[in-house]
């Protein structure tokens, strides 16, 4: 029992006993002597008392019929003892609870059941208790009873193929050898008529078994539901008519029946295609069937993919952190432009480019003109914006295959951009001042939406100022830094009607404290400068600006403009169809998805795809998945079911 106290206790080897078991074991060790003395007693006979019955059956069986670890104990019982000295005694008659239940020595030396009692003991064998085990055989048994469940496929001929004529096709041969025909022979009209009806009247008996049964009876008035409004009947040949064309419940064959007549109409519309099923059938629901069967058809797809909607992901951290203005910047061409080389008449035309910053906190914008698109140039505006703006921390950059397009001067553009010596150059000096360099995902222009729409502004006041005359550098290098105040001179939020407010808030006024195009100060040089403020008060002005940018600007920032829903069915595997520009959708790569790279939000934002020539990164926003099985019944639909027929080909039952 001490030791039970010691191991609940956790007590290590080298550490000291607690008091109270300290004080415990004190007592056992004083009076341990006196067991010495009670044991001087001869055992010539040994009979073994268990209150157990199960051990007692363990030590009659044999040991292997029993687990292994209790085989291994009780082996070495029948080993060691007889098993006819082992005998069971009540629970109450046993001294050995007294043990189990905890006795000191000295209560366990006191008149107890263990040294006088149970008093059969002191007589003859004749009165001590019996046991008589249970035979085997008279055991009730016990079963378990094991319930399986088990998902049961739907494998009926009716859906397991993917063309409509190839299916009345092969019931028309079951049914040939069925009646032991000929089954080389080639199908008439009339068996094919017949594999026609015998489908249609399954496919309603399965669905309007209590209709059938109602008009069968001559009792039509009694027919509900939807069926109700239609009036139907039973024609001669037990088929379900409103009138005269067949009514087709919702299931896979109404199905395959709209898209046969979709094919057969050369890729209808909803309307058409509904009008030429109507012609000889009619479906319940015909619409919604229609235009859901219609939005699985991967031809109209290609040739129209649908507008696939996304959640608009969370803006970055720099749109939302206060930083100095330019510290975190998004670049972009505008151009060319073309400037004449003097004033003089007749003089030839250069181009130029204009180098957009866009500072992404306050979207603050610099202007900087590039003489040719080449690497020195590039480098040249850059210094030029860092001498002007202080370093900034990340630039952020459009993929050069962002300028793929019609314009055939932007293609010199896009070769400067991903030529490998101007990346190289380019890294080498932006890492020489720890600034970093990131690339947009290729073809996702709302990726940088930010200084797109300030390329936007910029184009719109140049070209109305500009139009088709030719400017010098000098002239036109004033008109795009003024048009660069009056892009920093743009309000952030709303302008409010009311009077008292206070003035907008503009990307200039955290740039000089004002907006670039207002009227000049108050000539404070006569003013004493002890009523002049202190570095205090501008430092109060630059911070109030930012709490009114945190309390005006970020609140604008919160509301979801488009995009504020969306379903993501993009992942690894699903096969997609790549938006390009300036091409026929038809003519869209095909790909499939490879890895998908979610945002900080988990939603899916790019994807890396395959196709038959190349792996592409691409913004979720230019995918457009395939209607390729759109639900589990279709995508559990066997492949090769279709061909399980020596039928003679068909022309009408291609996919």
């Amino acid at each position: 029992m001490i030791l039970q106290q010691v191991w609940t206790l956790k007590v290590d080897r080298d550490e000291s006993l607690p008091t109270d078991v300290h004080t415990e074991w004190i007592k056992y060790h004083t009076q341990l002597p006196l067991l010495n003395v009670a044991l001087a007693t001869k055992i010539s006979r040994i009979v073994y008392w268990t209150d157990s019955t199960i051990v007692l059956h363990w030590i009659r069986s044999s040991s292997h019929t029993l687990k292994t670890f209790v085989a291994n104990r009780v082996a070495e019982i029948q080993t060691k003892t007889n098993t006819s000295d082992w005998r069971h005694v009540p629970t109450d008659d046993n001294p050995a609870d007294l043990i189990s239940r905890g006795q000191t020595p000295k209560e366990f030396l006191c008149p107890s059941i263990w040294k006088n009692d149970p008093r059969w003991l002191l007589q003859s064998e004749n009165y001590w208790p019996v046991w008589s085990p249970t035979p085997v055989v008279d055991l009730p048994g016990q079963k378990k009873t094991i319930c399986l469940r088990t998902n049961i496929s739907d494998n009926t001929l009716l859906h397991r193929y993917s063309s409509w004529p190839r299916l009345i096709r092969i019931v028309a041969r079951c049914l040939r050898w069925r009646h032991k025909q000929h089954l080389s022979a080639h199908l008439t009209t009339d068996e094919l008529t017949a594999a026609h009806n015998r489908l249609i009247k399954i496919l309603q008996s399965s669905r309007f078994a209590p209709e059938i049964r109602i008009l069968q009876k001559n009792r039509s008035e009694e027919v509900g539901g939807k069926l109700q409004p239609l009036n139907p009947f039973l024609d001669e040949d037990g088929l379900l008519r409103p009138k005269h064309p067949i009514i087709l419940p919702k299931s896979p064959v109404t199905e395959l029946i709209i898209e046969q007549e979709h094919r057969n109409n050369h890729h209808t519309g909803t309307q058409a295609t509904l009008y030429a099923v109507r012609l000889r059938y009619w479906p319940i629901d015909g619409r919604s069937q229609v235009w859901r069967t219609l939005r699985r058809c991967v031809r109209c797809c290609r040739a129209n993919p649908p507008p696939v909607e996304y959640l608009m992901g969370d803006l970055p951290e720099a749109r939302i952190t206060e930083s100095r203005p330019f510290t975190n910047v998004g670049i972009d061409y505008c151009g060319p432009f073309y400037i004449k080389e003097r004033r003089d008449r007749n003089r030839r035309k250069i181009k130029t480019y204009a180098a957009i910053f866009v500072c992404l906190a306050t979207k603050a914008v610099h202007v900087e003109l590039v003489s040719d698109l080449t690497t020195d140039a590039f480098l040249a505006a850059l210094r030029r914006f860092i001498s002007r703006r202080g370093y900034c921390a990340t630039i952020l950059t459009d993929n050069g295959t962002n300028f793929v397009g019609a314009n055939r001067q932007l293609q010199e553009l896009r070769t400067l951009l991903q030529s490998d010596d101007h990346q190289d150059r380019v890294q080498n000096f932006l890492a020489d001042r720890q600034i970093q360099w990131r690339f947009n995902p290729p073809n996702s222009p709302h990726f940088g939406g930010l200084w797109e729409v300030a390329v936007k502004a910029f184009k719109r006041h140049l070209i109305r100022v500009f139009g088709t005359e030719l400017l010098t550098f000098e002239h036109l290098n004033t008109l795009v830094i003024e048009i660069e105040a009056i892009l920093n001179s743009r309000p952030l939020t709303p302008i409010s009607s009311d009077p008292q407010d206070p003035p907008v808030l503009t990307p200039g006024h955290f740039l000089i404290g004002d907006t670039l195009t207002s009227l000049r100060e108050r000539d404070f040089r006569t003013v004493p400068s002890g009523r002049l403020s202190s570095w205090q008060r501008i430092h109060q002005i630059k911070q109030h600006f930012w709490s009114r940018w945190y309390r005006e600007y970020l609140n604008e920032l919160t509301r979801r403009n488009k995009w504020d829903k969306g379903k993501h069915n993009i992942r690894e595997g699903t096969v997609v169809i790549l938006r390009e520009d300036n091409v026929p959708s038809m003519q869209w790569p095909l790909g499939r998805v490879i890895k998908v790279h979610p945002g900080a939000d988990g939603i899916i934002r790019t994807a890396t795809v395959q196709t038959a020539t190349s792996i592409l990164d691409r913004g979720v926003k230019r995918l457009v998945p395939l209607p390729i099985h759109p639900d589990p019944d279709e995508a559990e639909r066997p492949h090769g079911a279709e061909e399980v027929t020596n039928d003679t080909p068909d022309s009408t039952a291609r996919i």
